[in-house]
């Protein structure tokens, strides 16, 4: 399944039409049965970009500190018991020069230097393009 959502990536990112933000990021988020992909042509620097997978409870806003800065700063949130990265982080930054791949968590996050140990429930994939 994860080759499929690489490669609708990939078809998503050939095929953008619409242009009007700063950058495109193409998702994908596989979790078995809840898989979607999607796109969005309309982001901005330096300002949050959100997207909103319809069949999970979570959204994930992407910035970028500023306009050619090559690293997104990616943070999860909603739902109760939902989403987090590795280590019950809610944020993290990744470059943004080749598809991204992170591991999202259920459970909680973590507290100050304590050890989490949440339970993986899919991967959410990140593929930026037209960075000005």
């Amino acid at each position: 399944m994860r080759a499929a959502c690489v490669a609708l990536l990939g078809f998503f990112l050939t095929s953008a039409v619409a242009r009007a933000g700063d950058y495109i990021v193409a998702w994908a988020f596989d979790a078995g049965d809840k898989n979607e992909t999607g796109i969005r042509a309309d982001c901005v620097y330096e300002e949050y970009c959100t997207i909103k997978p319809e069949k999970s409870d979570f959204d994930v806003s992407l910035r970028f500190r500023r306009p050619g800065y090559r690293v997104a700063s990616i943070r999860i949130s909603r739902g109760l018991s939902c989403c987090y990265f590795a280590e019950g982080e809610s944020s993290v930054e990744r470059g943004t020069e080749s598809l991204i791949r992170l591991t999202v968590f259920e459970g909680r996050a973590r507290r100050g230097n304590e050890f989490v140990l949440n339970a993986p429930v899919g991967y959410l994939y990140l593929q930026f393009s037209d960075l000005k």
